[in-house]
């Protein structure tokens, strides 16, 4: 898996060409960066480096192309969005609807992609719990081919007096990639709520030779969760959280990469999408050492009001207000860490980056009736 994504990066070309994005200003509490036109983004030249992290990256600016991401960044939003998308479910559907208590419940789950043999790959897990979100069991539905549409079958045994049903679809494939349901909120007061969802694992570089990441920018993973208002993303690594030196500058960042998940076909890259930022040192983060960086209308804008990260040891906490991407036009989001060191304006290294994984964050609870 290591070797499979460092050979994947090594491989990509990039250059991104930016249009108009399609957000409100008055979502954002943003600083006033009228320099920050544009209509395009530098793109970014990597190569793989020796040992110690996975790329070099340096900005490549053309005529007309005159506003830098962090060194990387176009990069991986290039591998991501032009790559192949996640696996994703277009609809769970139940039998009988509404579901009564005391009686099996019948679950079909149809995926977006309609090719069978890629289905069939996949890994898919049905979580479920009666009455209140936690402790959660699991079943494994059956895979099977519908006249000509894959999709996979589960029955549930609803038990007598049961008032409502939390269901979701955890679905993974071969490059780590996955796909997450979230059908209940989490309490800001209770950091150990059951509505906390993991994210796609990230295979951790300890012990692989020839390729040395330091500890803590290693990243194993994370996990998801949400209220009315706000996402919340807990990022691991596999040592302390660091913010990297001041001087001379090697600046360690972490950055989640947050979008849309129904951009419509041949939209820019940057259309409903948006970069936060934890980076204590990194010279653009500005007055704070968290901040989201996201395209609205012809503005680049650089923001401290719509995000907070917090740190604890390992984990680090990114909280975005939910108004900051709008409304998802699928239902789903799709996201991924990467974390680096930022020399300068012109130069980076990317030190790691995680699979991608789609949230679907329209599902509720099944009411049952009772028989």
């Amino acid at each position: 898996m290591v070797r499979d994504l460092i050979k994947t990066a090594a491989a990509m070309a990039v250059a991104a060409l930016v249009s108009a994005g399609a957000l409100r200003a008055a979502d954002f509490e943003s600083d006033d960066l009228s320099y920050m036109f544009s209509d395009e983004v530098c793109m970014n030249v990597c190569f793989p480096r020796a040992r110690d992290g996975l790329l070099t990256c340096q900005q490549d600016c053309k005529p007309g192309e005159n506003f830098k991401l962090p060194p990387g960044a176009d990069y991986l939003v290039r591998m991501k969005r032009e790559g192949a998308p996640p696996p994703a479910l277009k609809e769970m559907t139940i039998d009988p609807a509404p579901p009564r208590a005391g009686q099996p419940v019948a679950f079909k789950l149809v995926p977006v992609s309609d090719d069978a043999d890629d289905n069939a790959a996949l890994s898919v897990k049905l979580v479920y719990s009666f009455d209140a979100p936690g402790g959660w069991k699991a079943a494994t539905p059956v895979f099977g081919v519908s006249g000509g549409k894959p999709g996979w079958t589960a029955v549930l045994d609803a038990p007598p007096g049961a008032r409502s049903l939390f269901a979701a679809v955890r679905m993974g494939d071969i490059r780590g990639d996955t796909y997450i349901e979230a059908p209940c909120a989490v309490a800001a007061s209770a950091p150990d709520s059951p509505c906390w969802f993991p994210l796609s694992d990230s295979d951790s570089y300890e012990g692989v030779k020839d390729v040395f990441v330091d500890p803590s920018l290693d990243l194993l993973g994370g996990s998801f969760g949400m209220d009315e208002g706000r996402y919340y993303f807990k990022l691991r690594a596999r040592a302390d959280i660091s913010p990297g030196k001041a001087q001379p500058r090697s600046a360690y960042y972490y950055m989640l990469g947050l979008y849309d998940s129904g951009r419509p076909a041949g939209e820019d890259l940057y259309h409903r999408m948006l970069l936060v930022y934890y980076s204590p040192y990194m010279l653009d983060v500005g007055r704070t050492d968290c901040r989201l960086k996201m395209r609205l209308g012809p503005r680049w804008i650089s923001d401290a009001g719509a995000v907070s990260c917090s740190t604890d040891g390992k984990e680090l906490t990114i909280s975005l207000k939910r108004g900051a991407l709008g409304k998802p036009v699928a239902g789903m989001i799709t996201a991924f860490f990467a974390s680096g060191i930022y020399f300068d304006d012109e130069t980076g290294i990317i030190s790691d980056f995680t699979p991608a994984t789609t949230i679907r964050i329209d599902r509720v609870p099944f009411e049952l009736e009772s028989r």
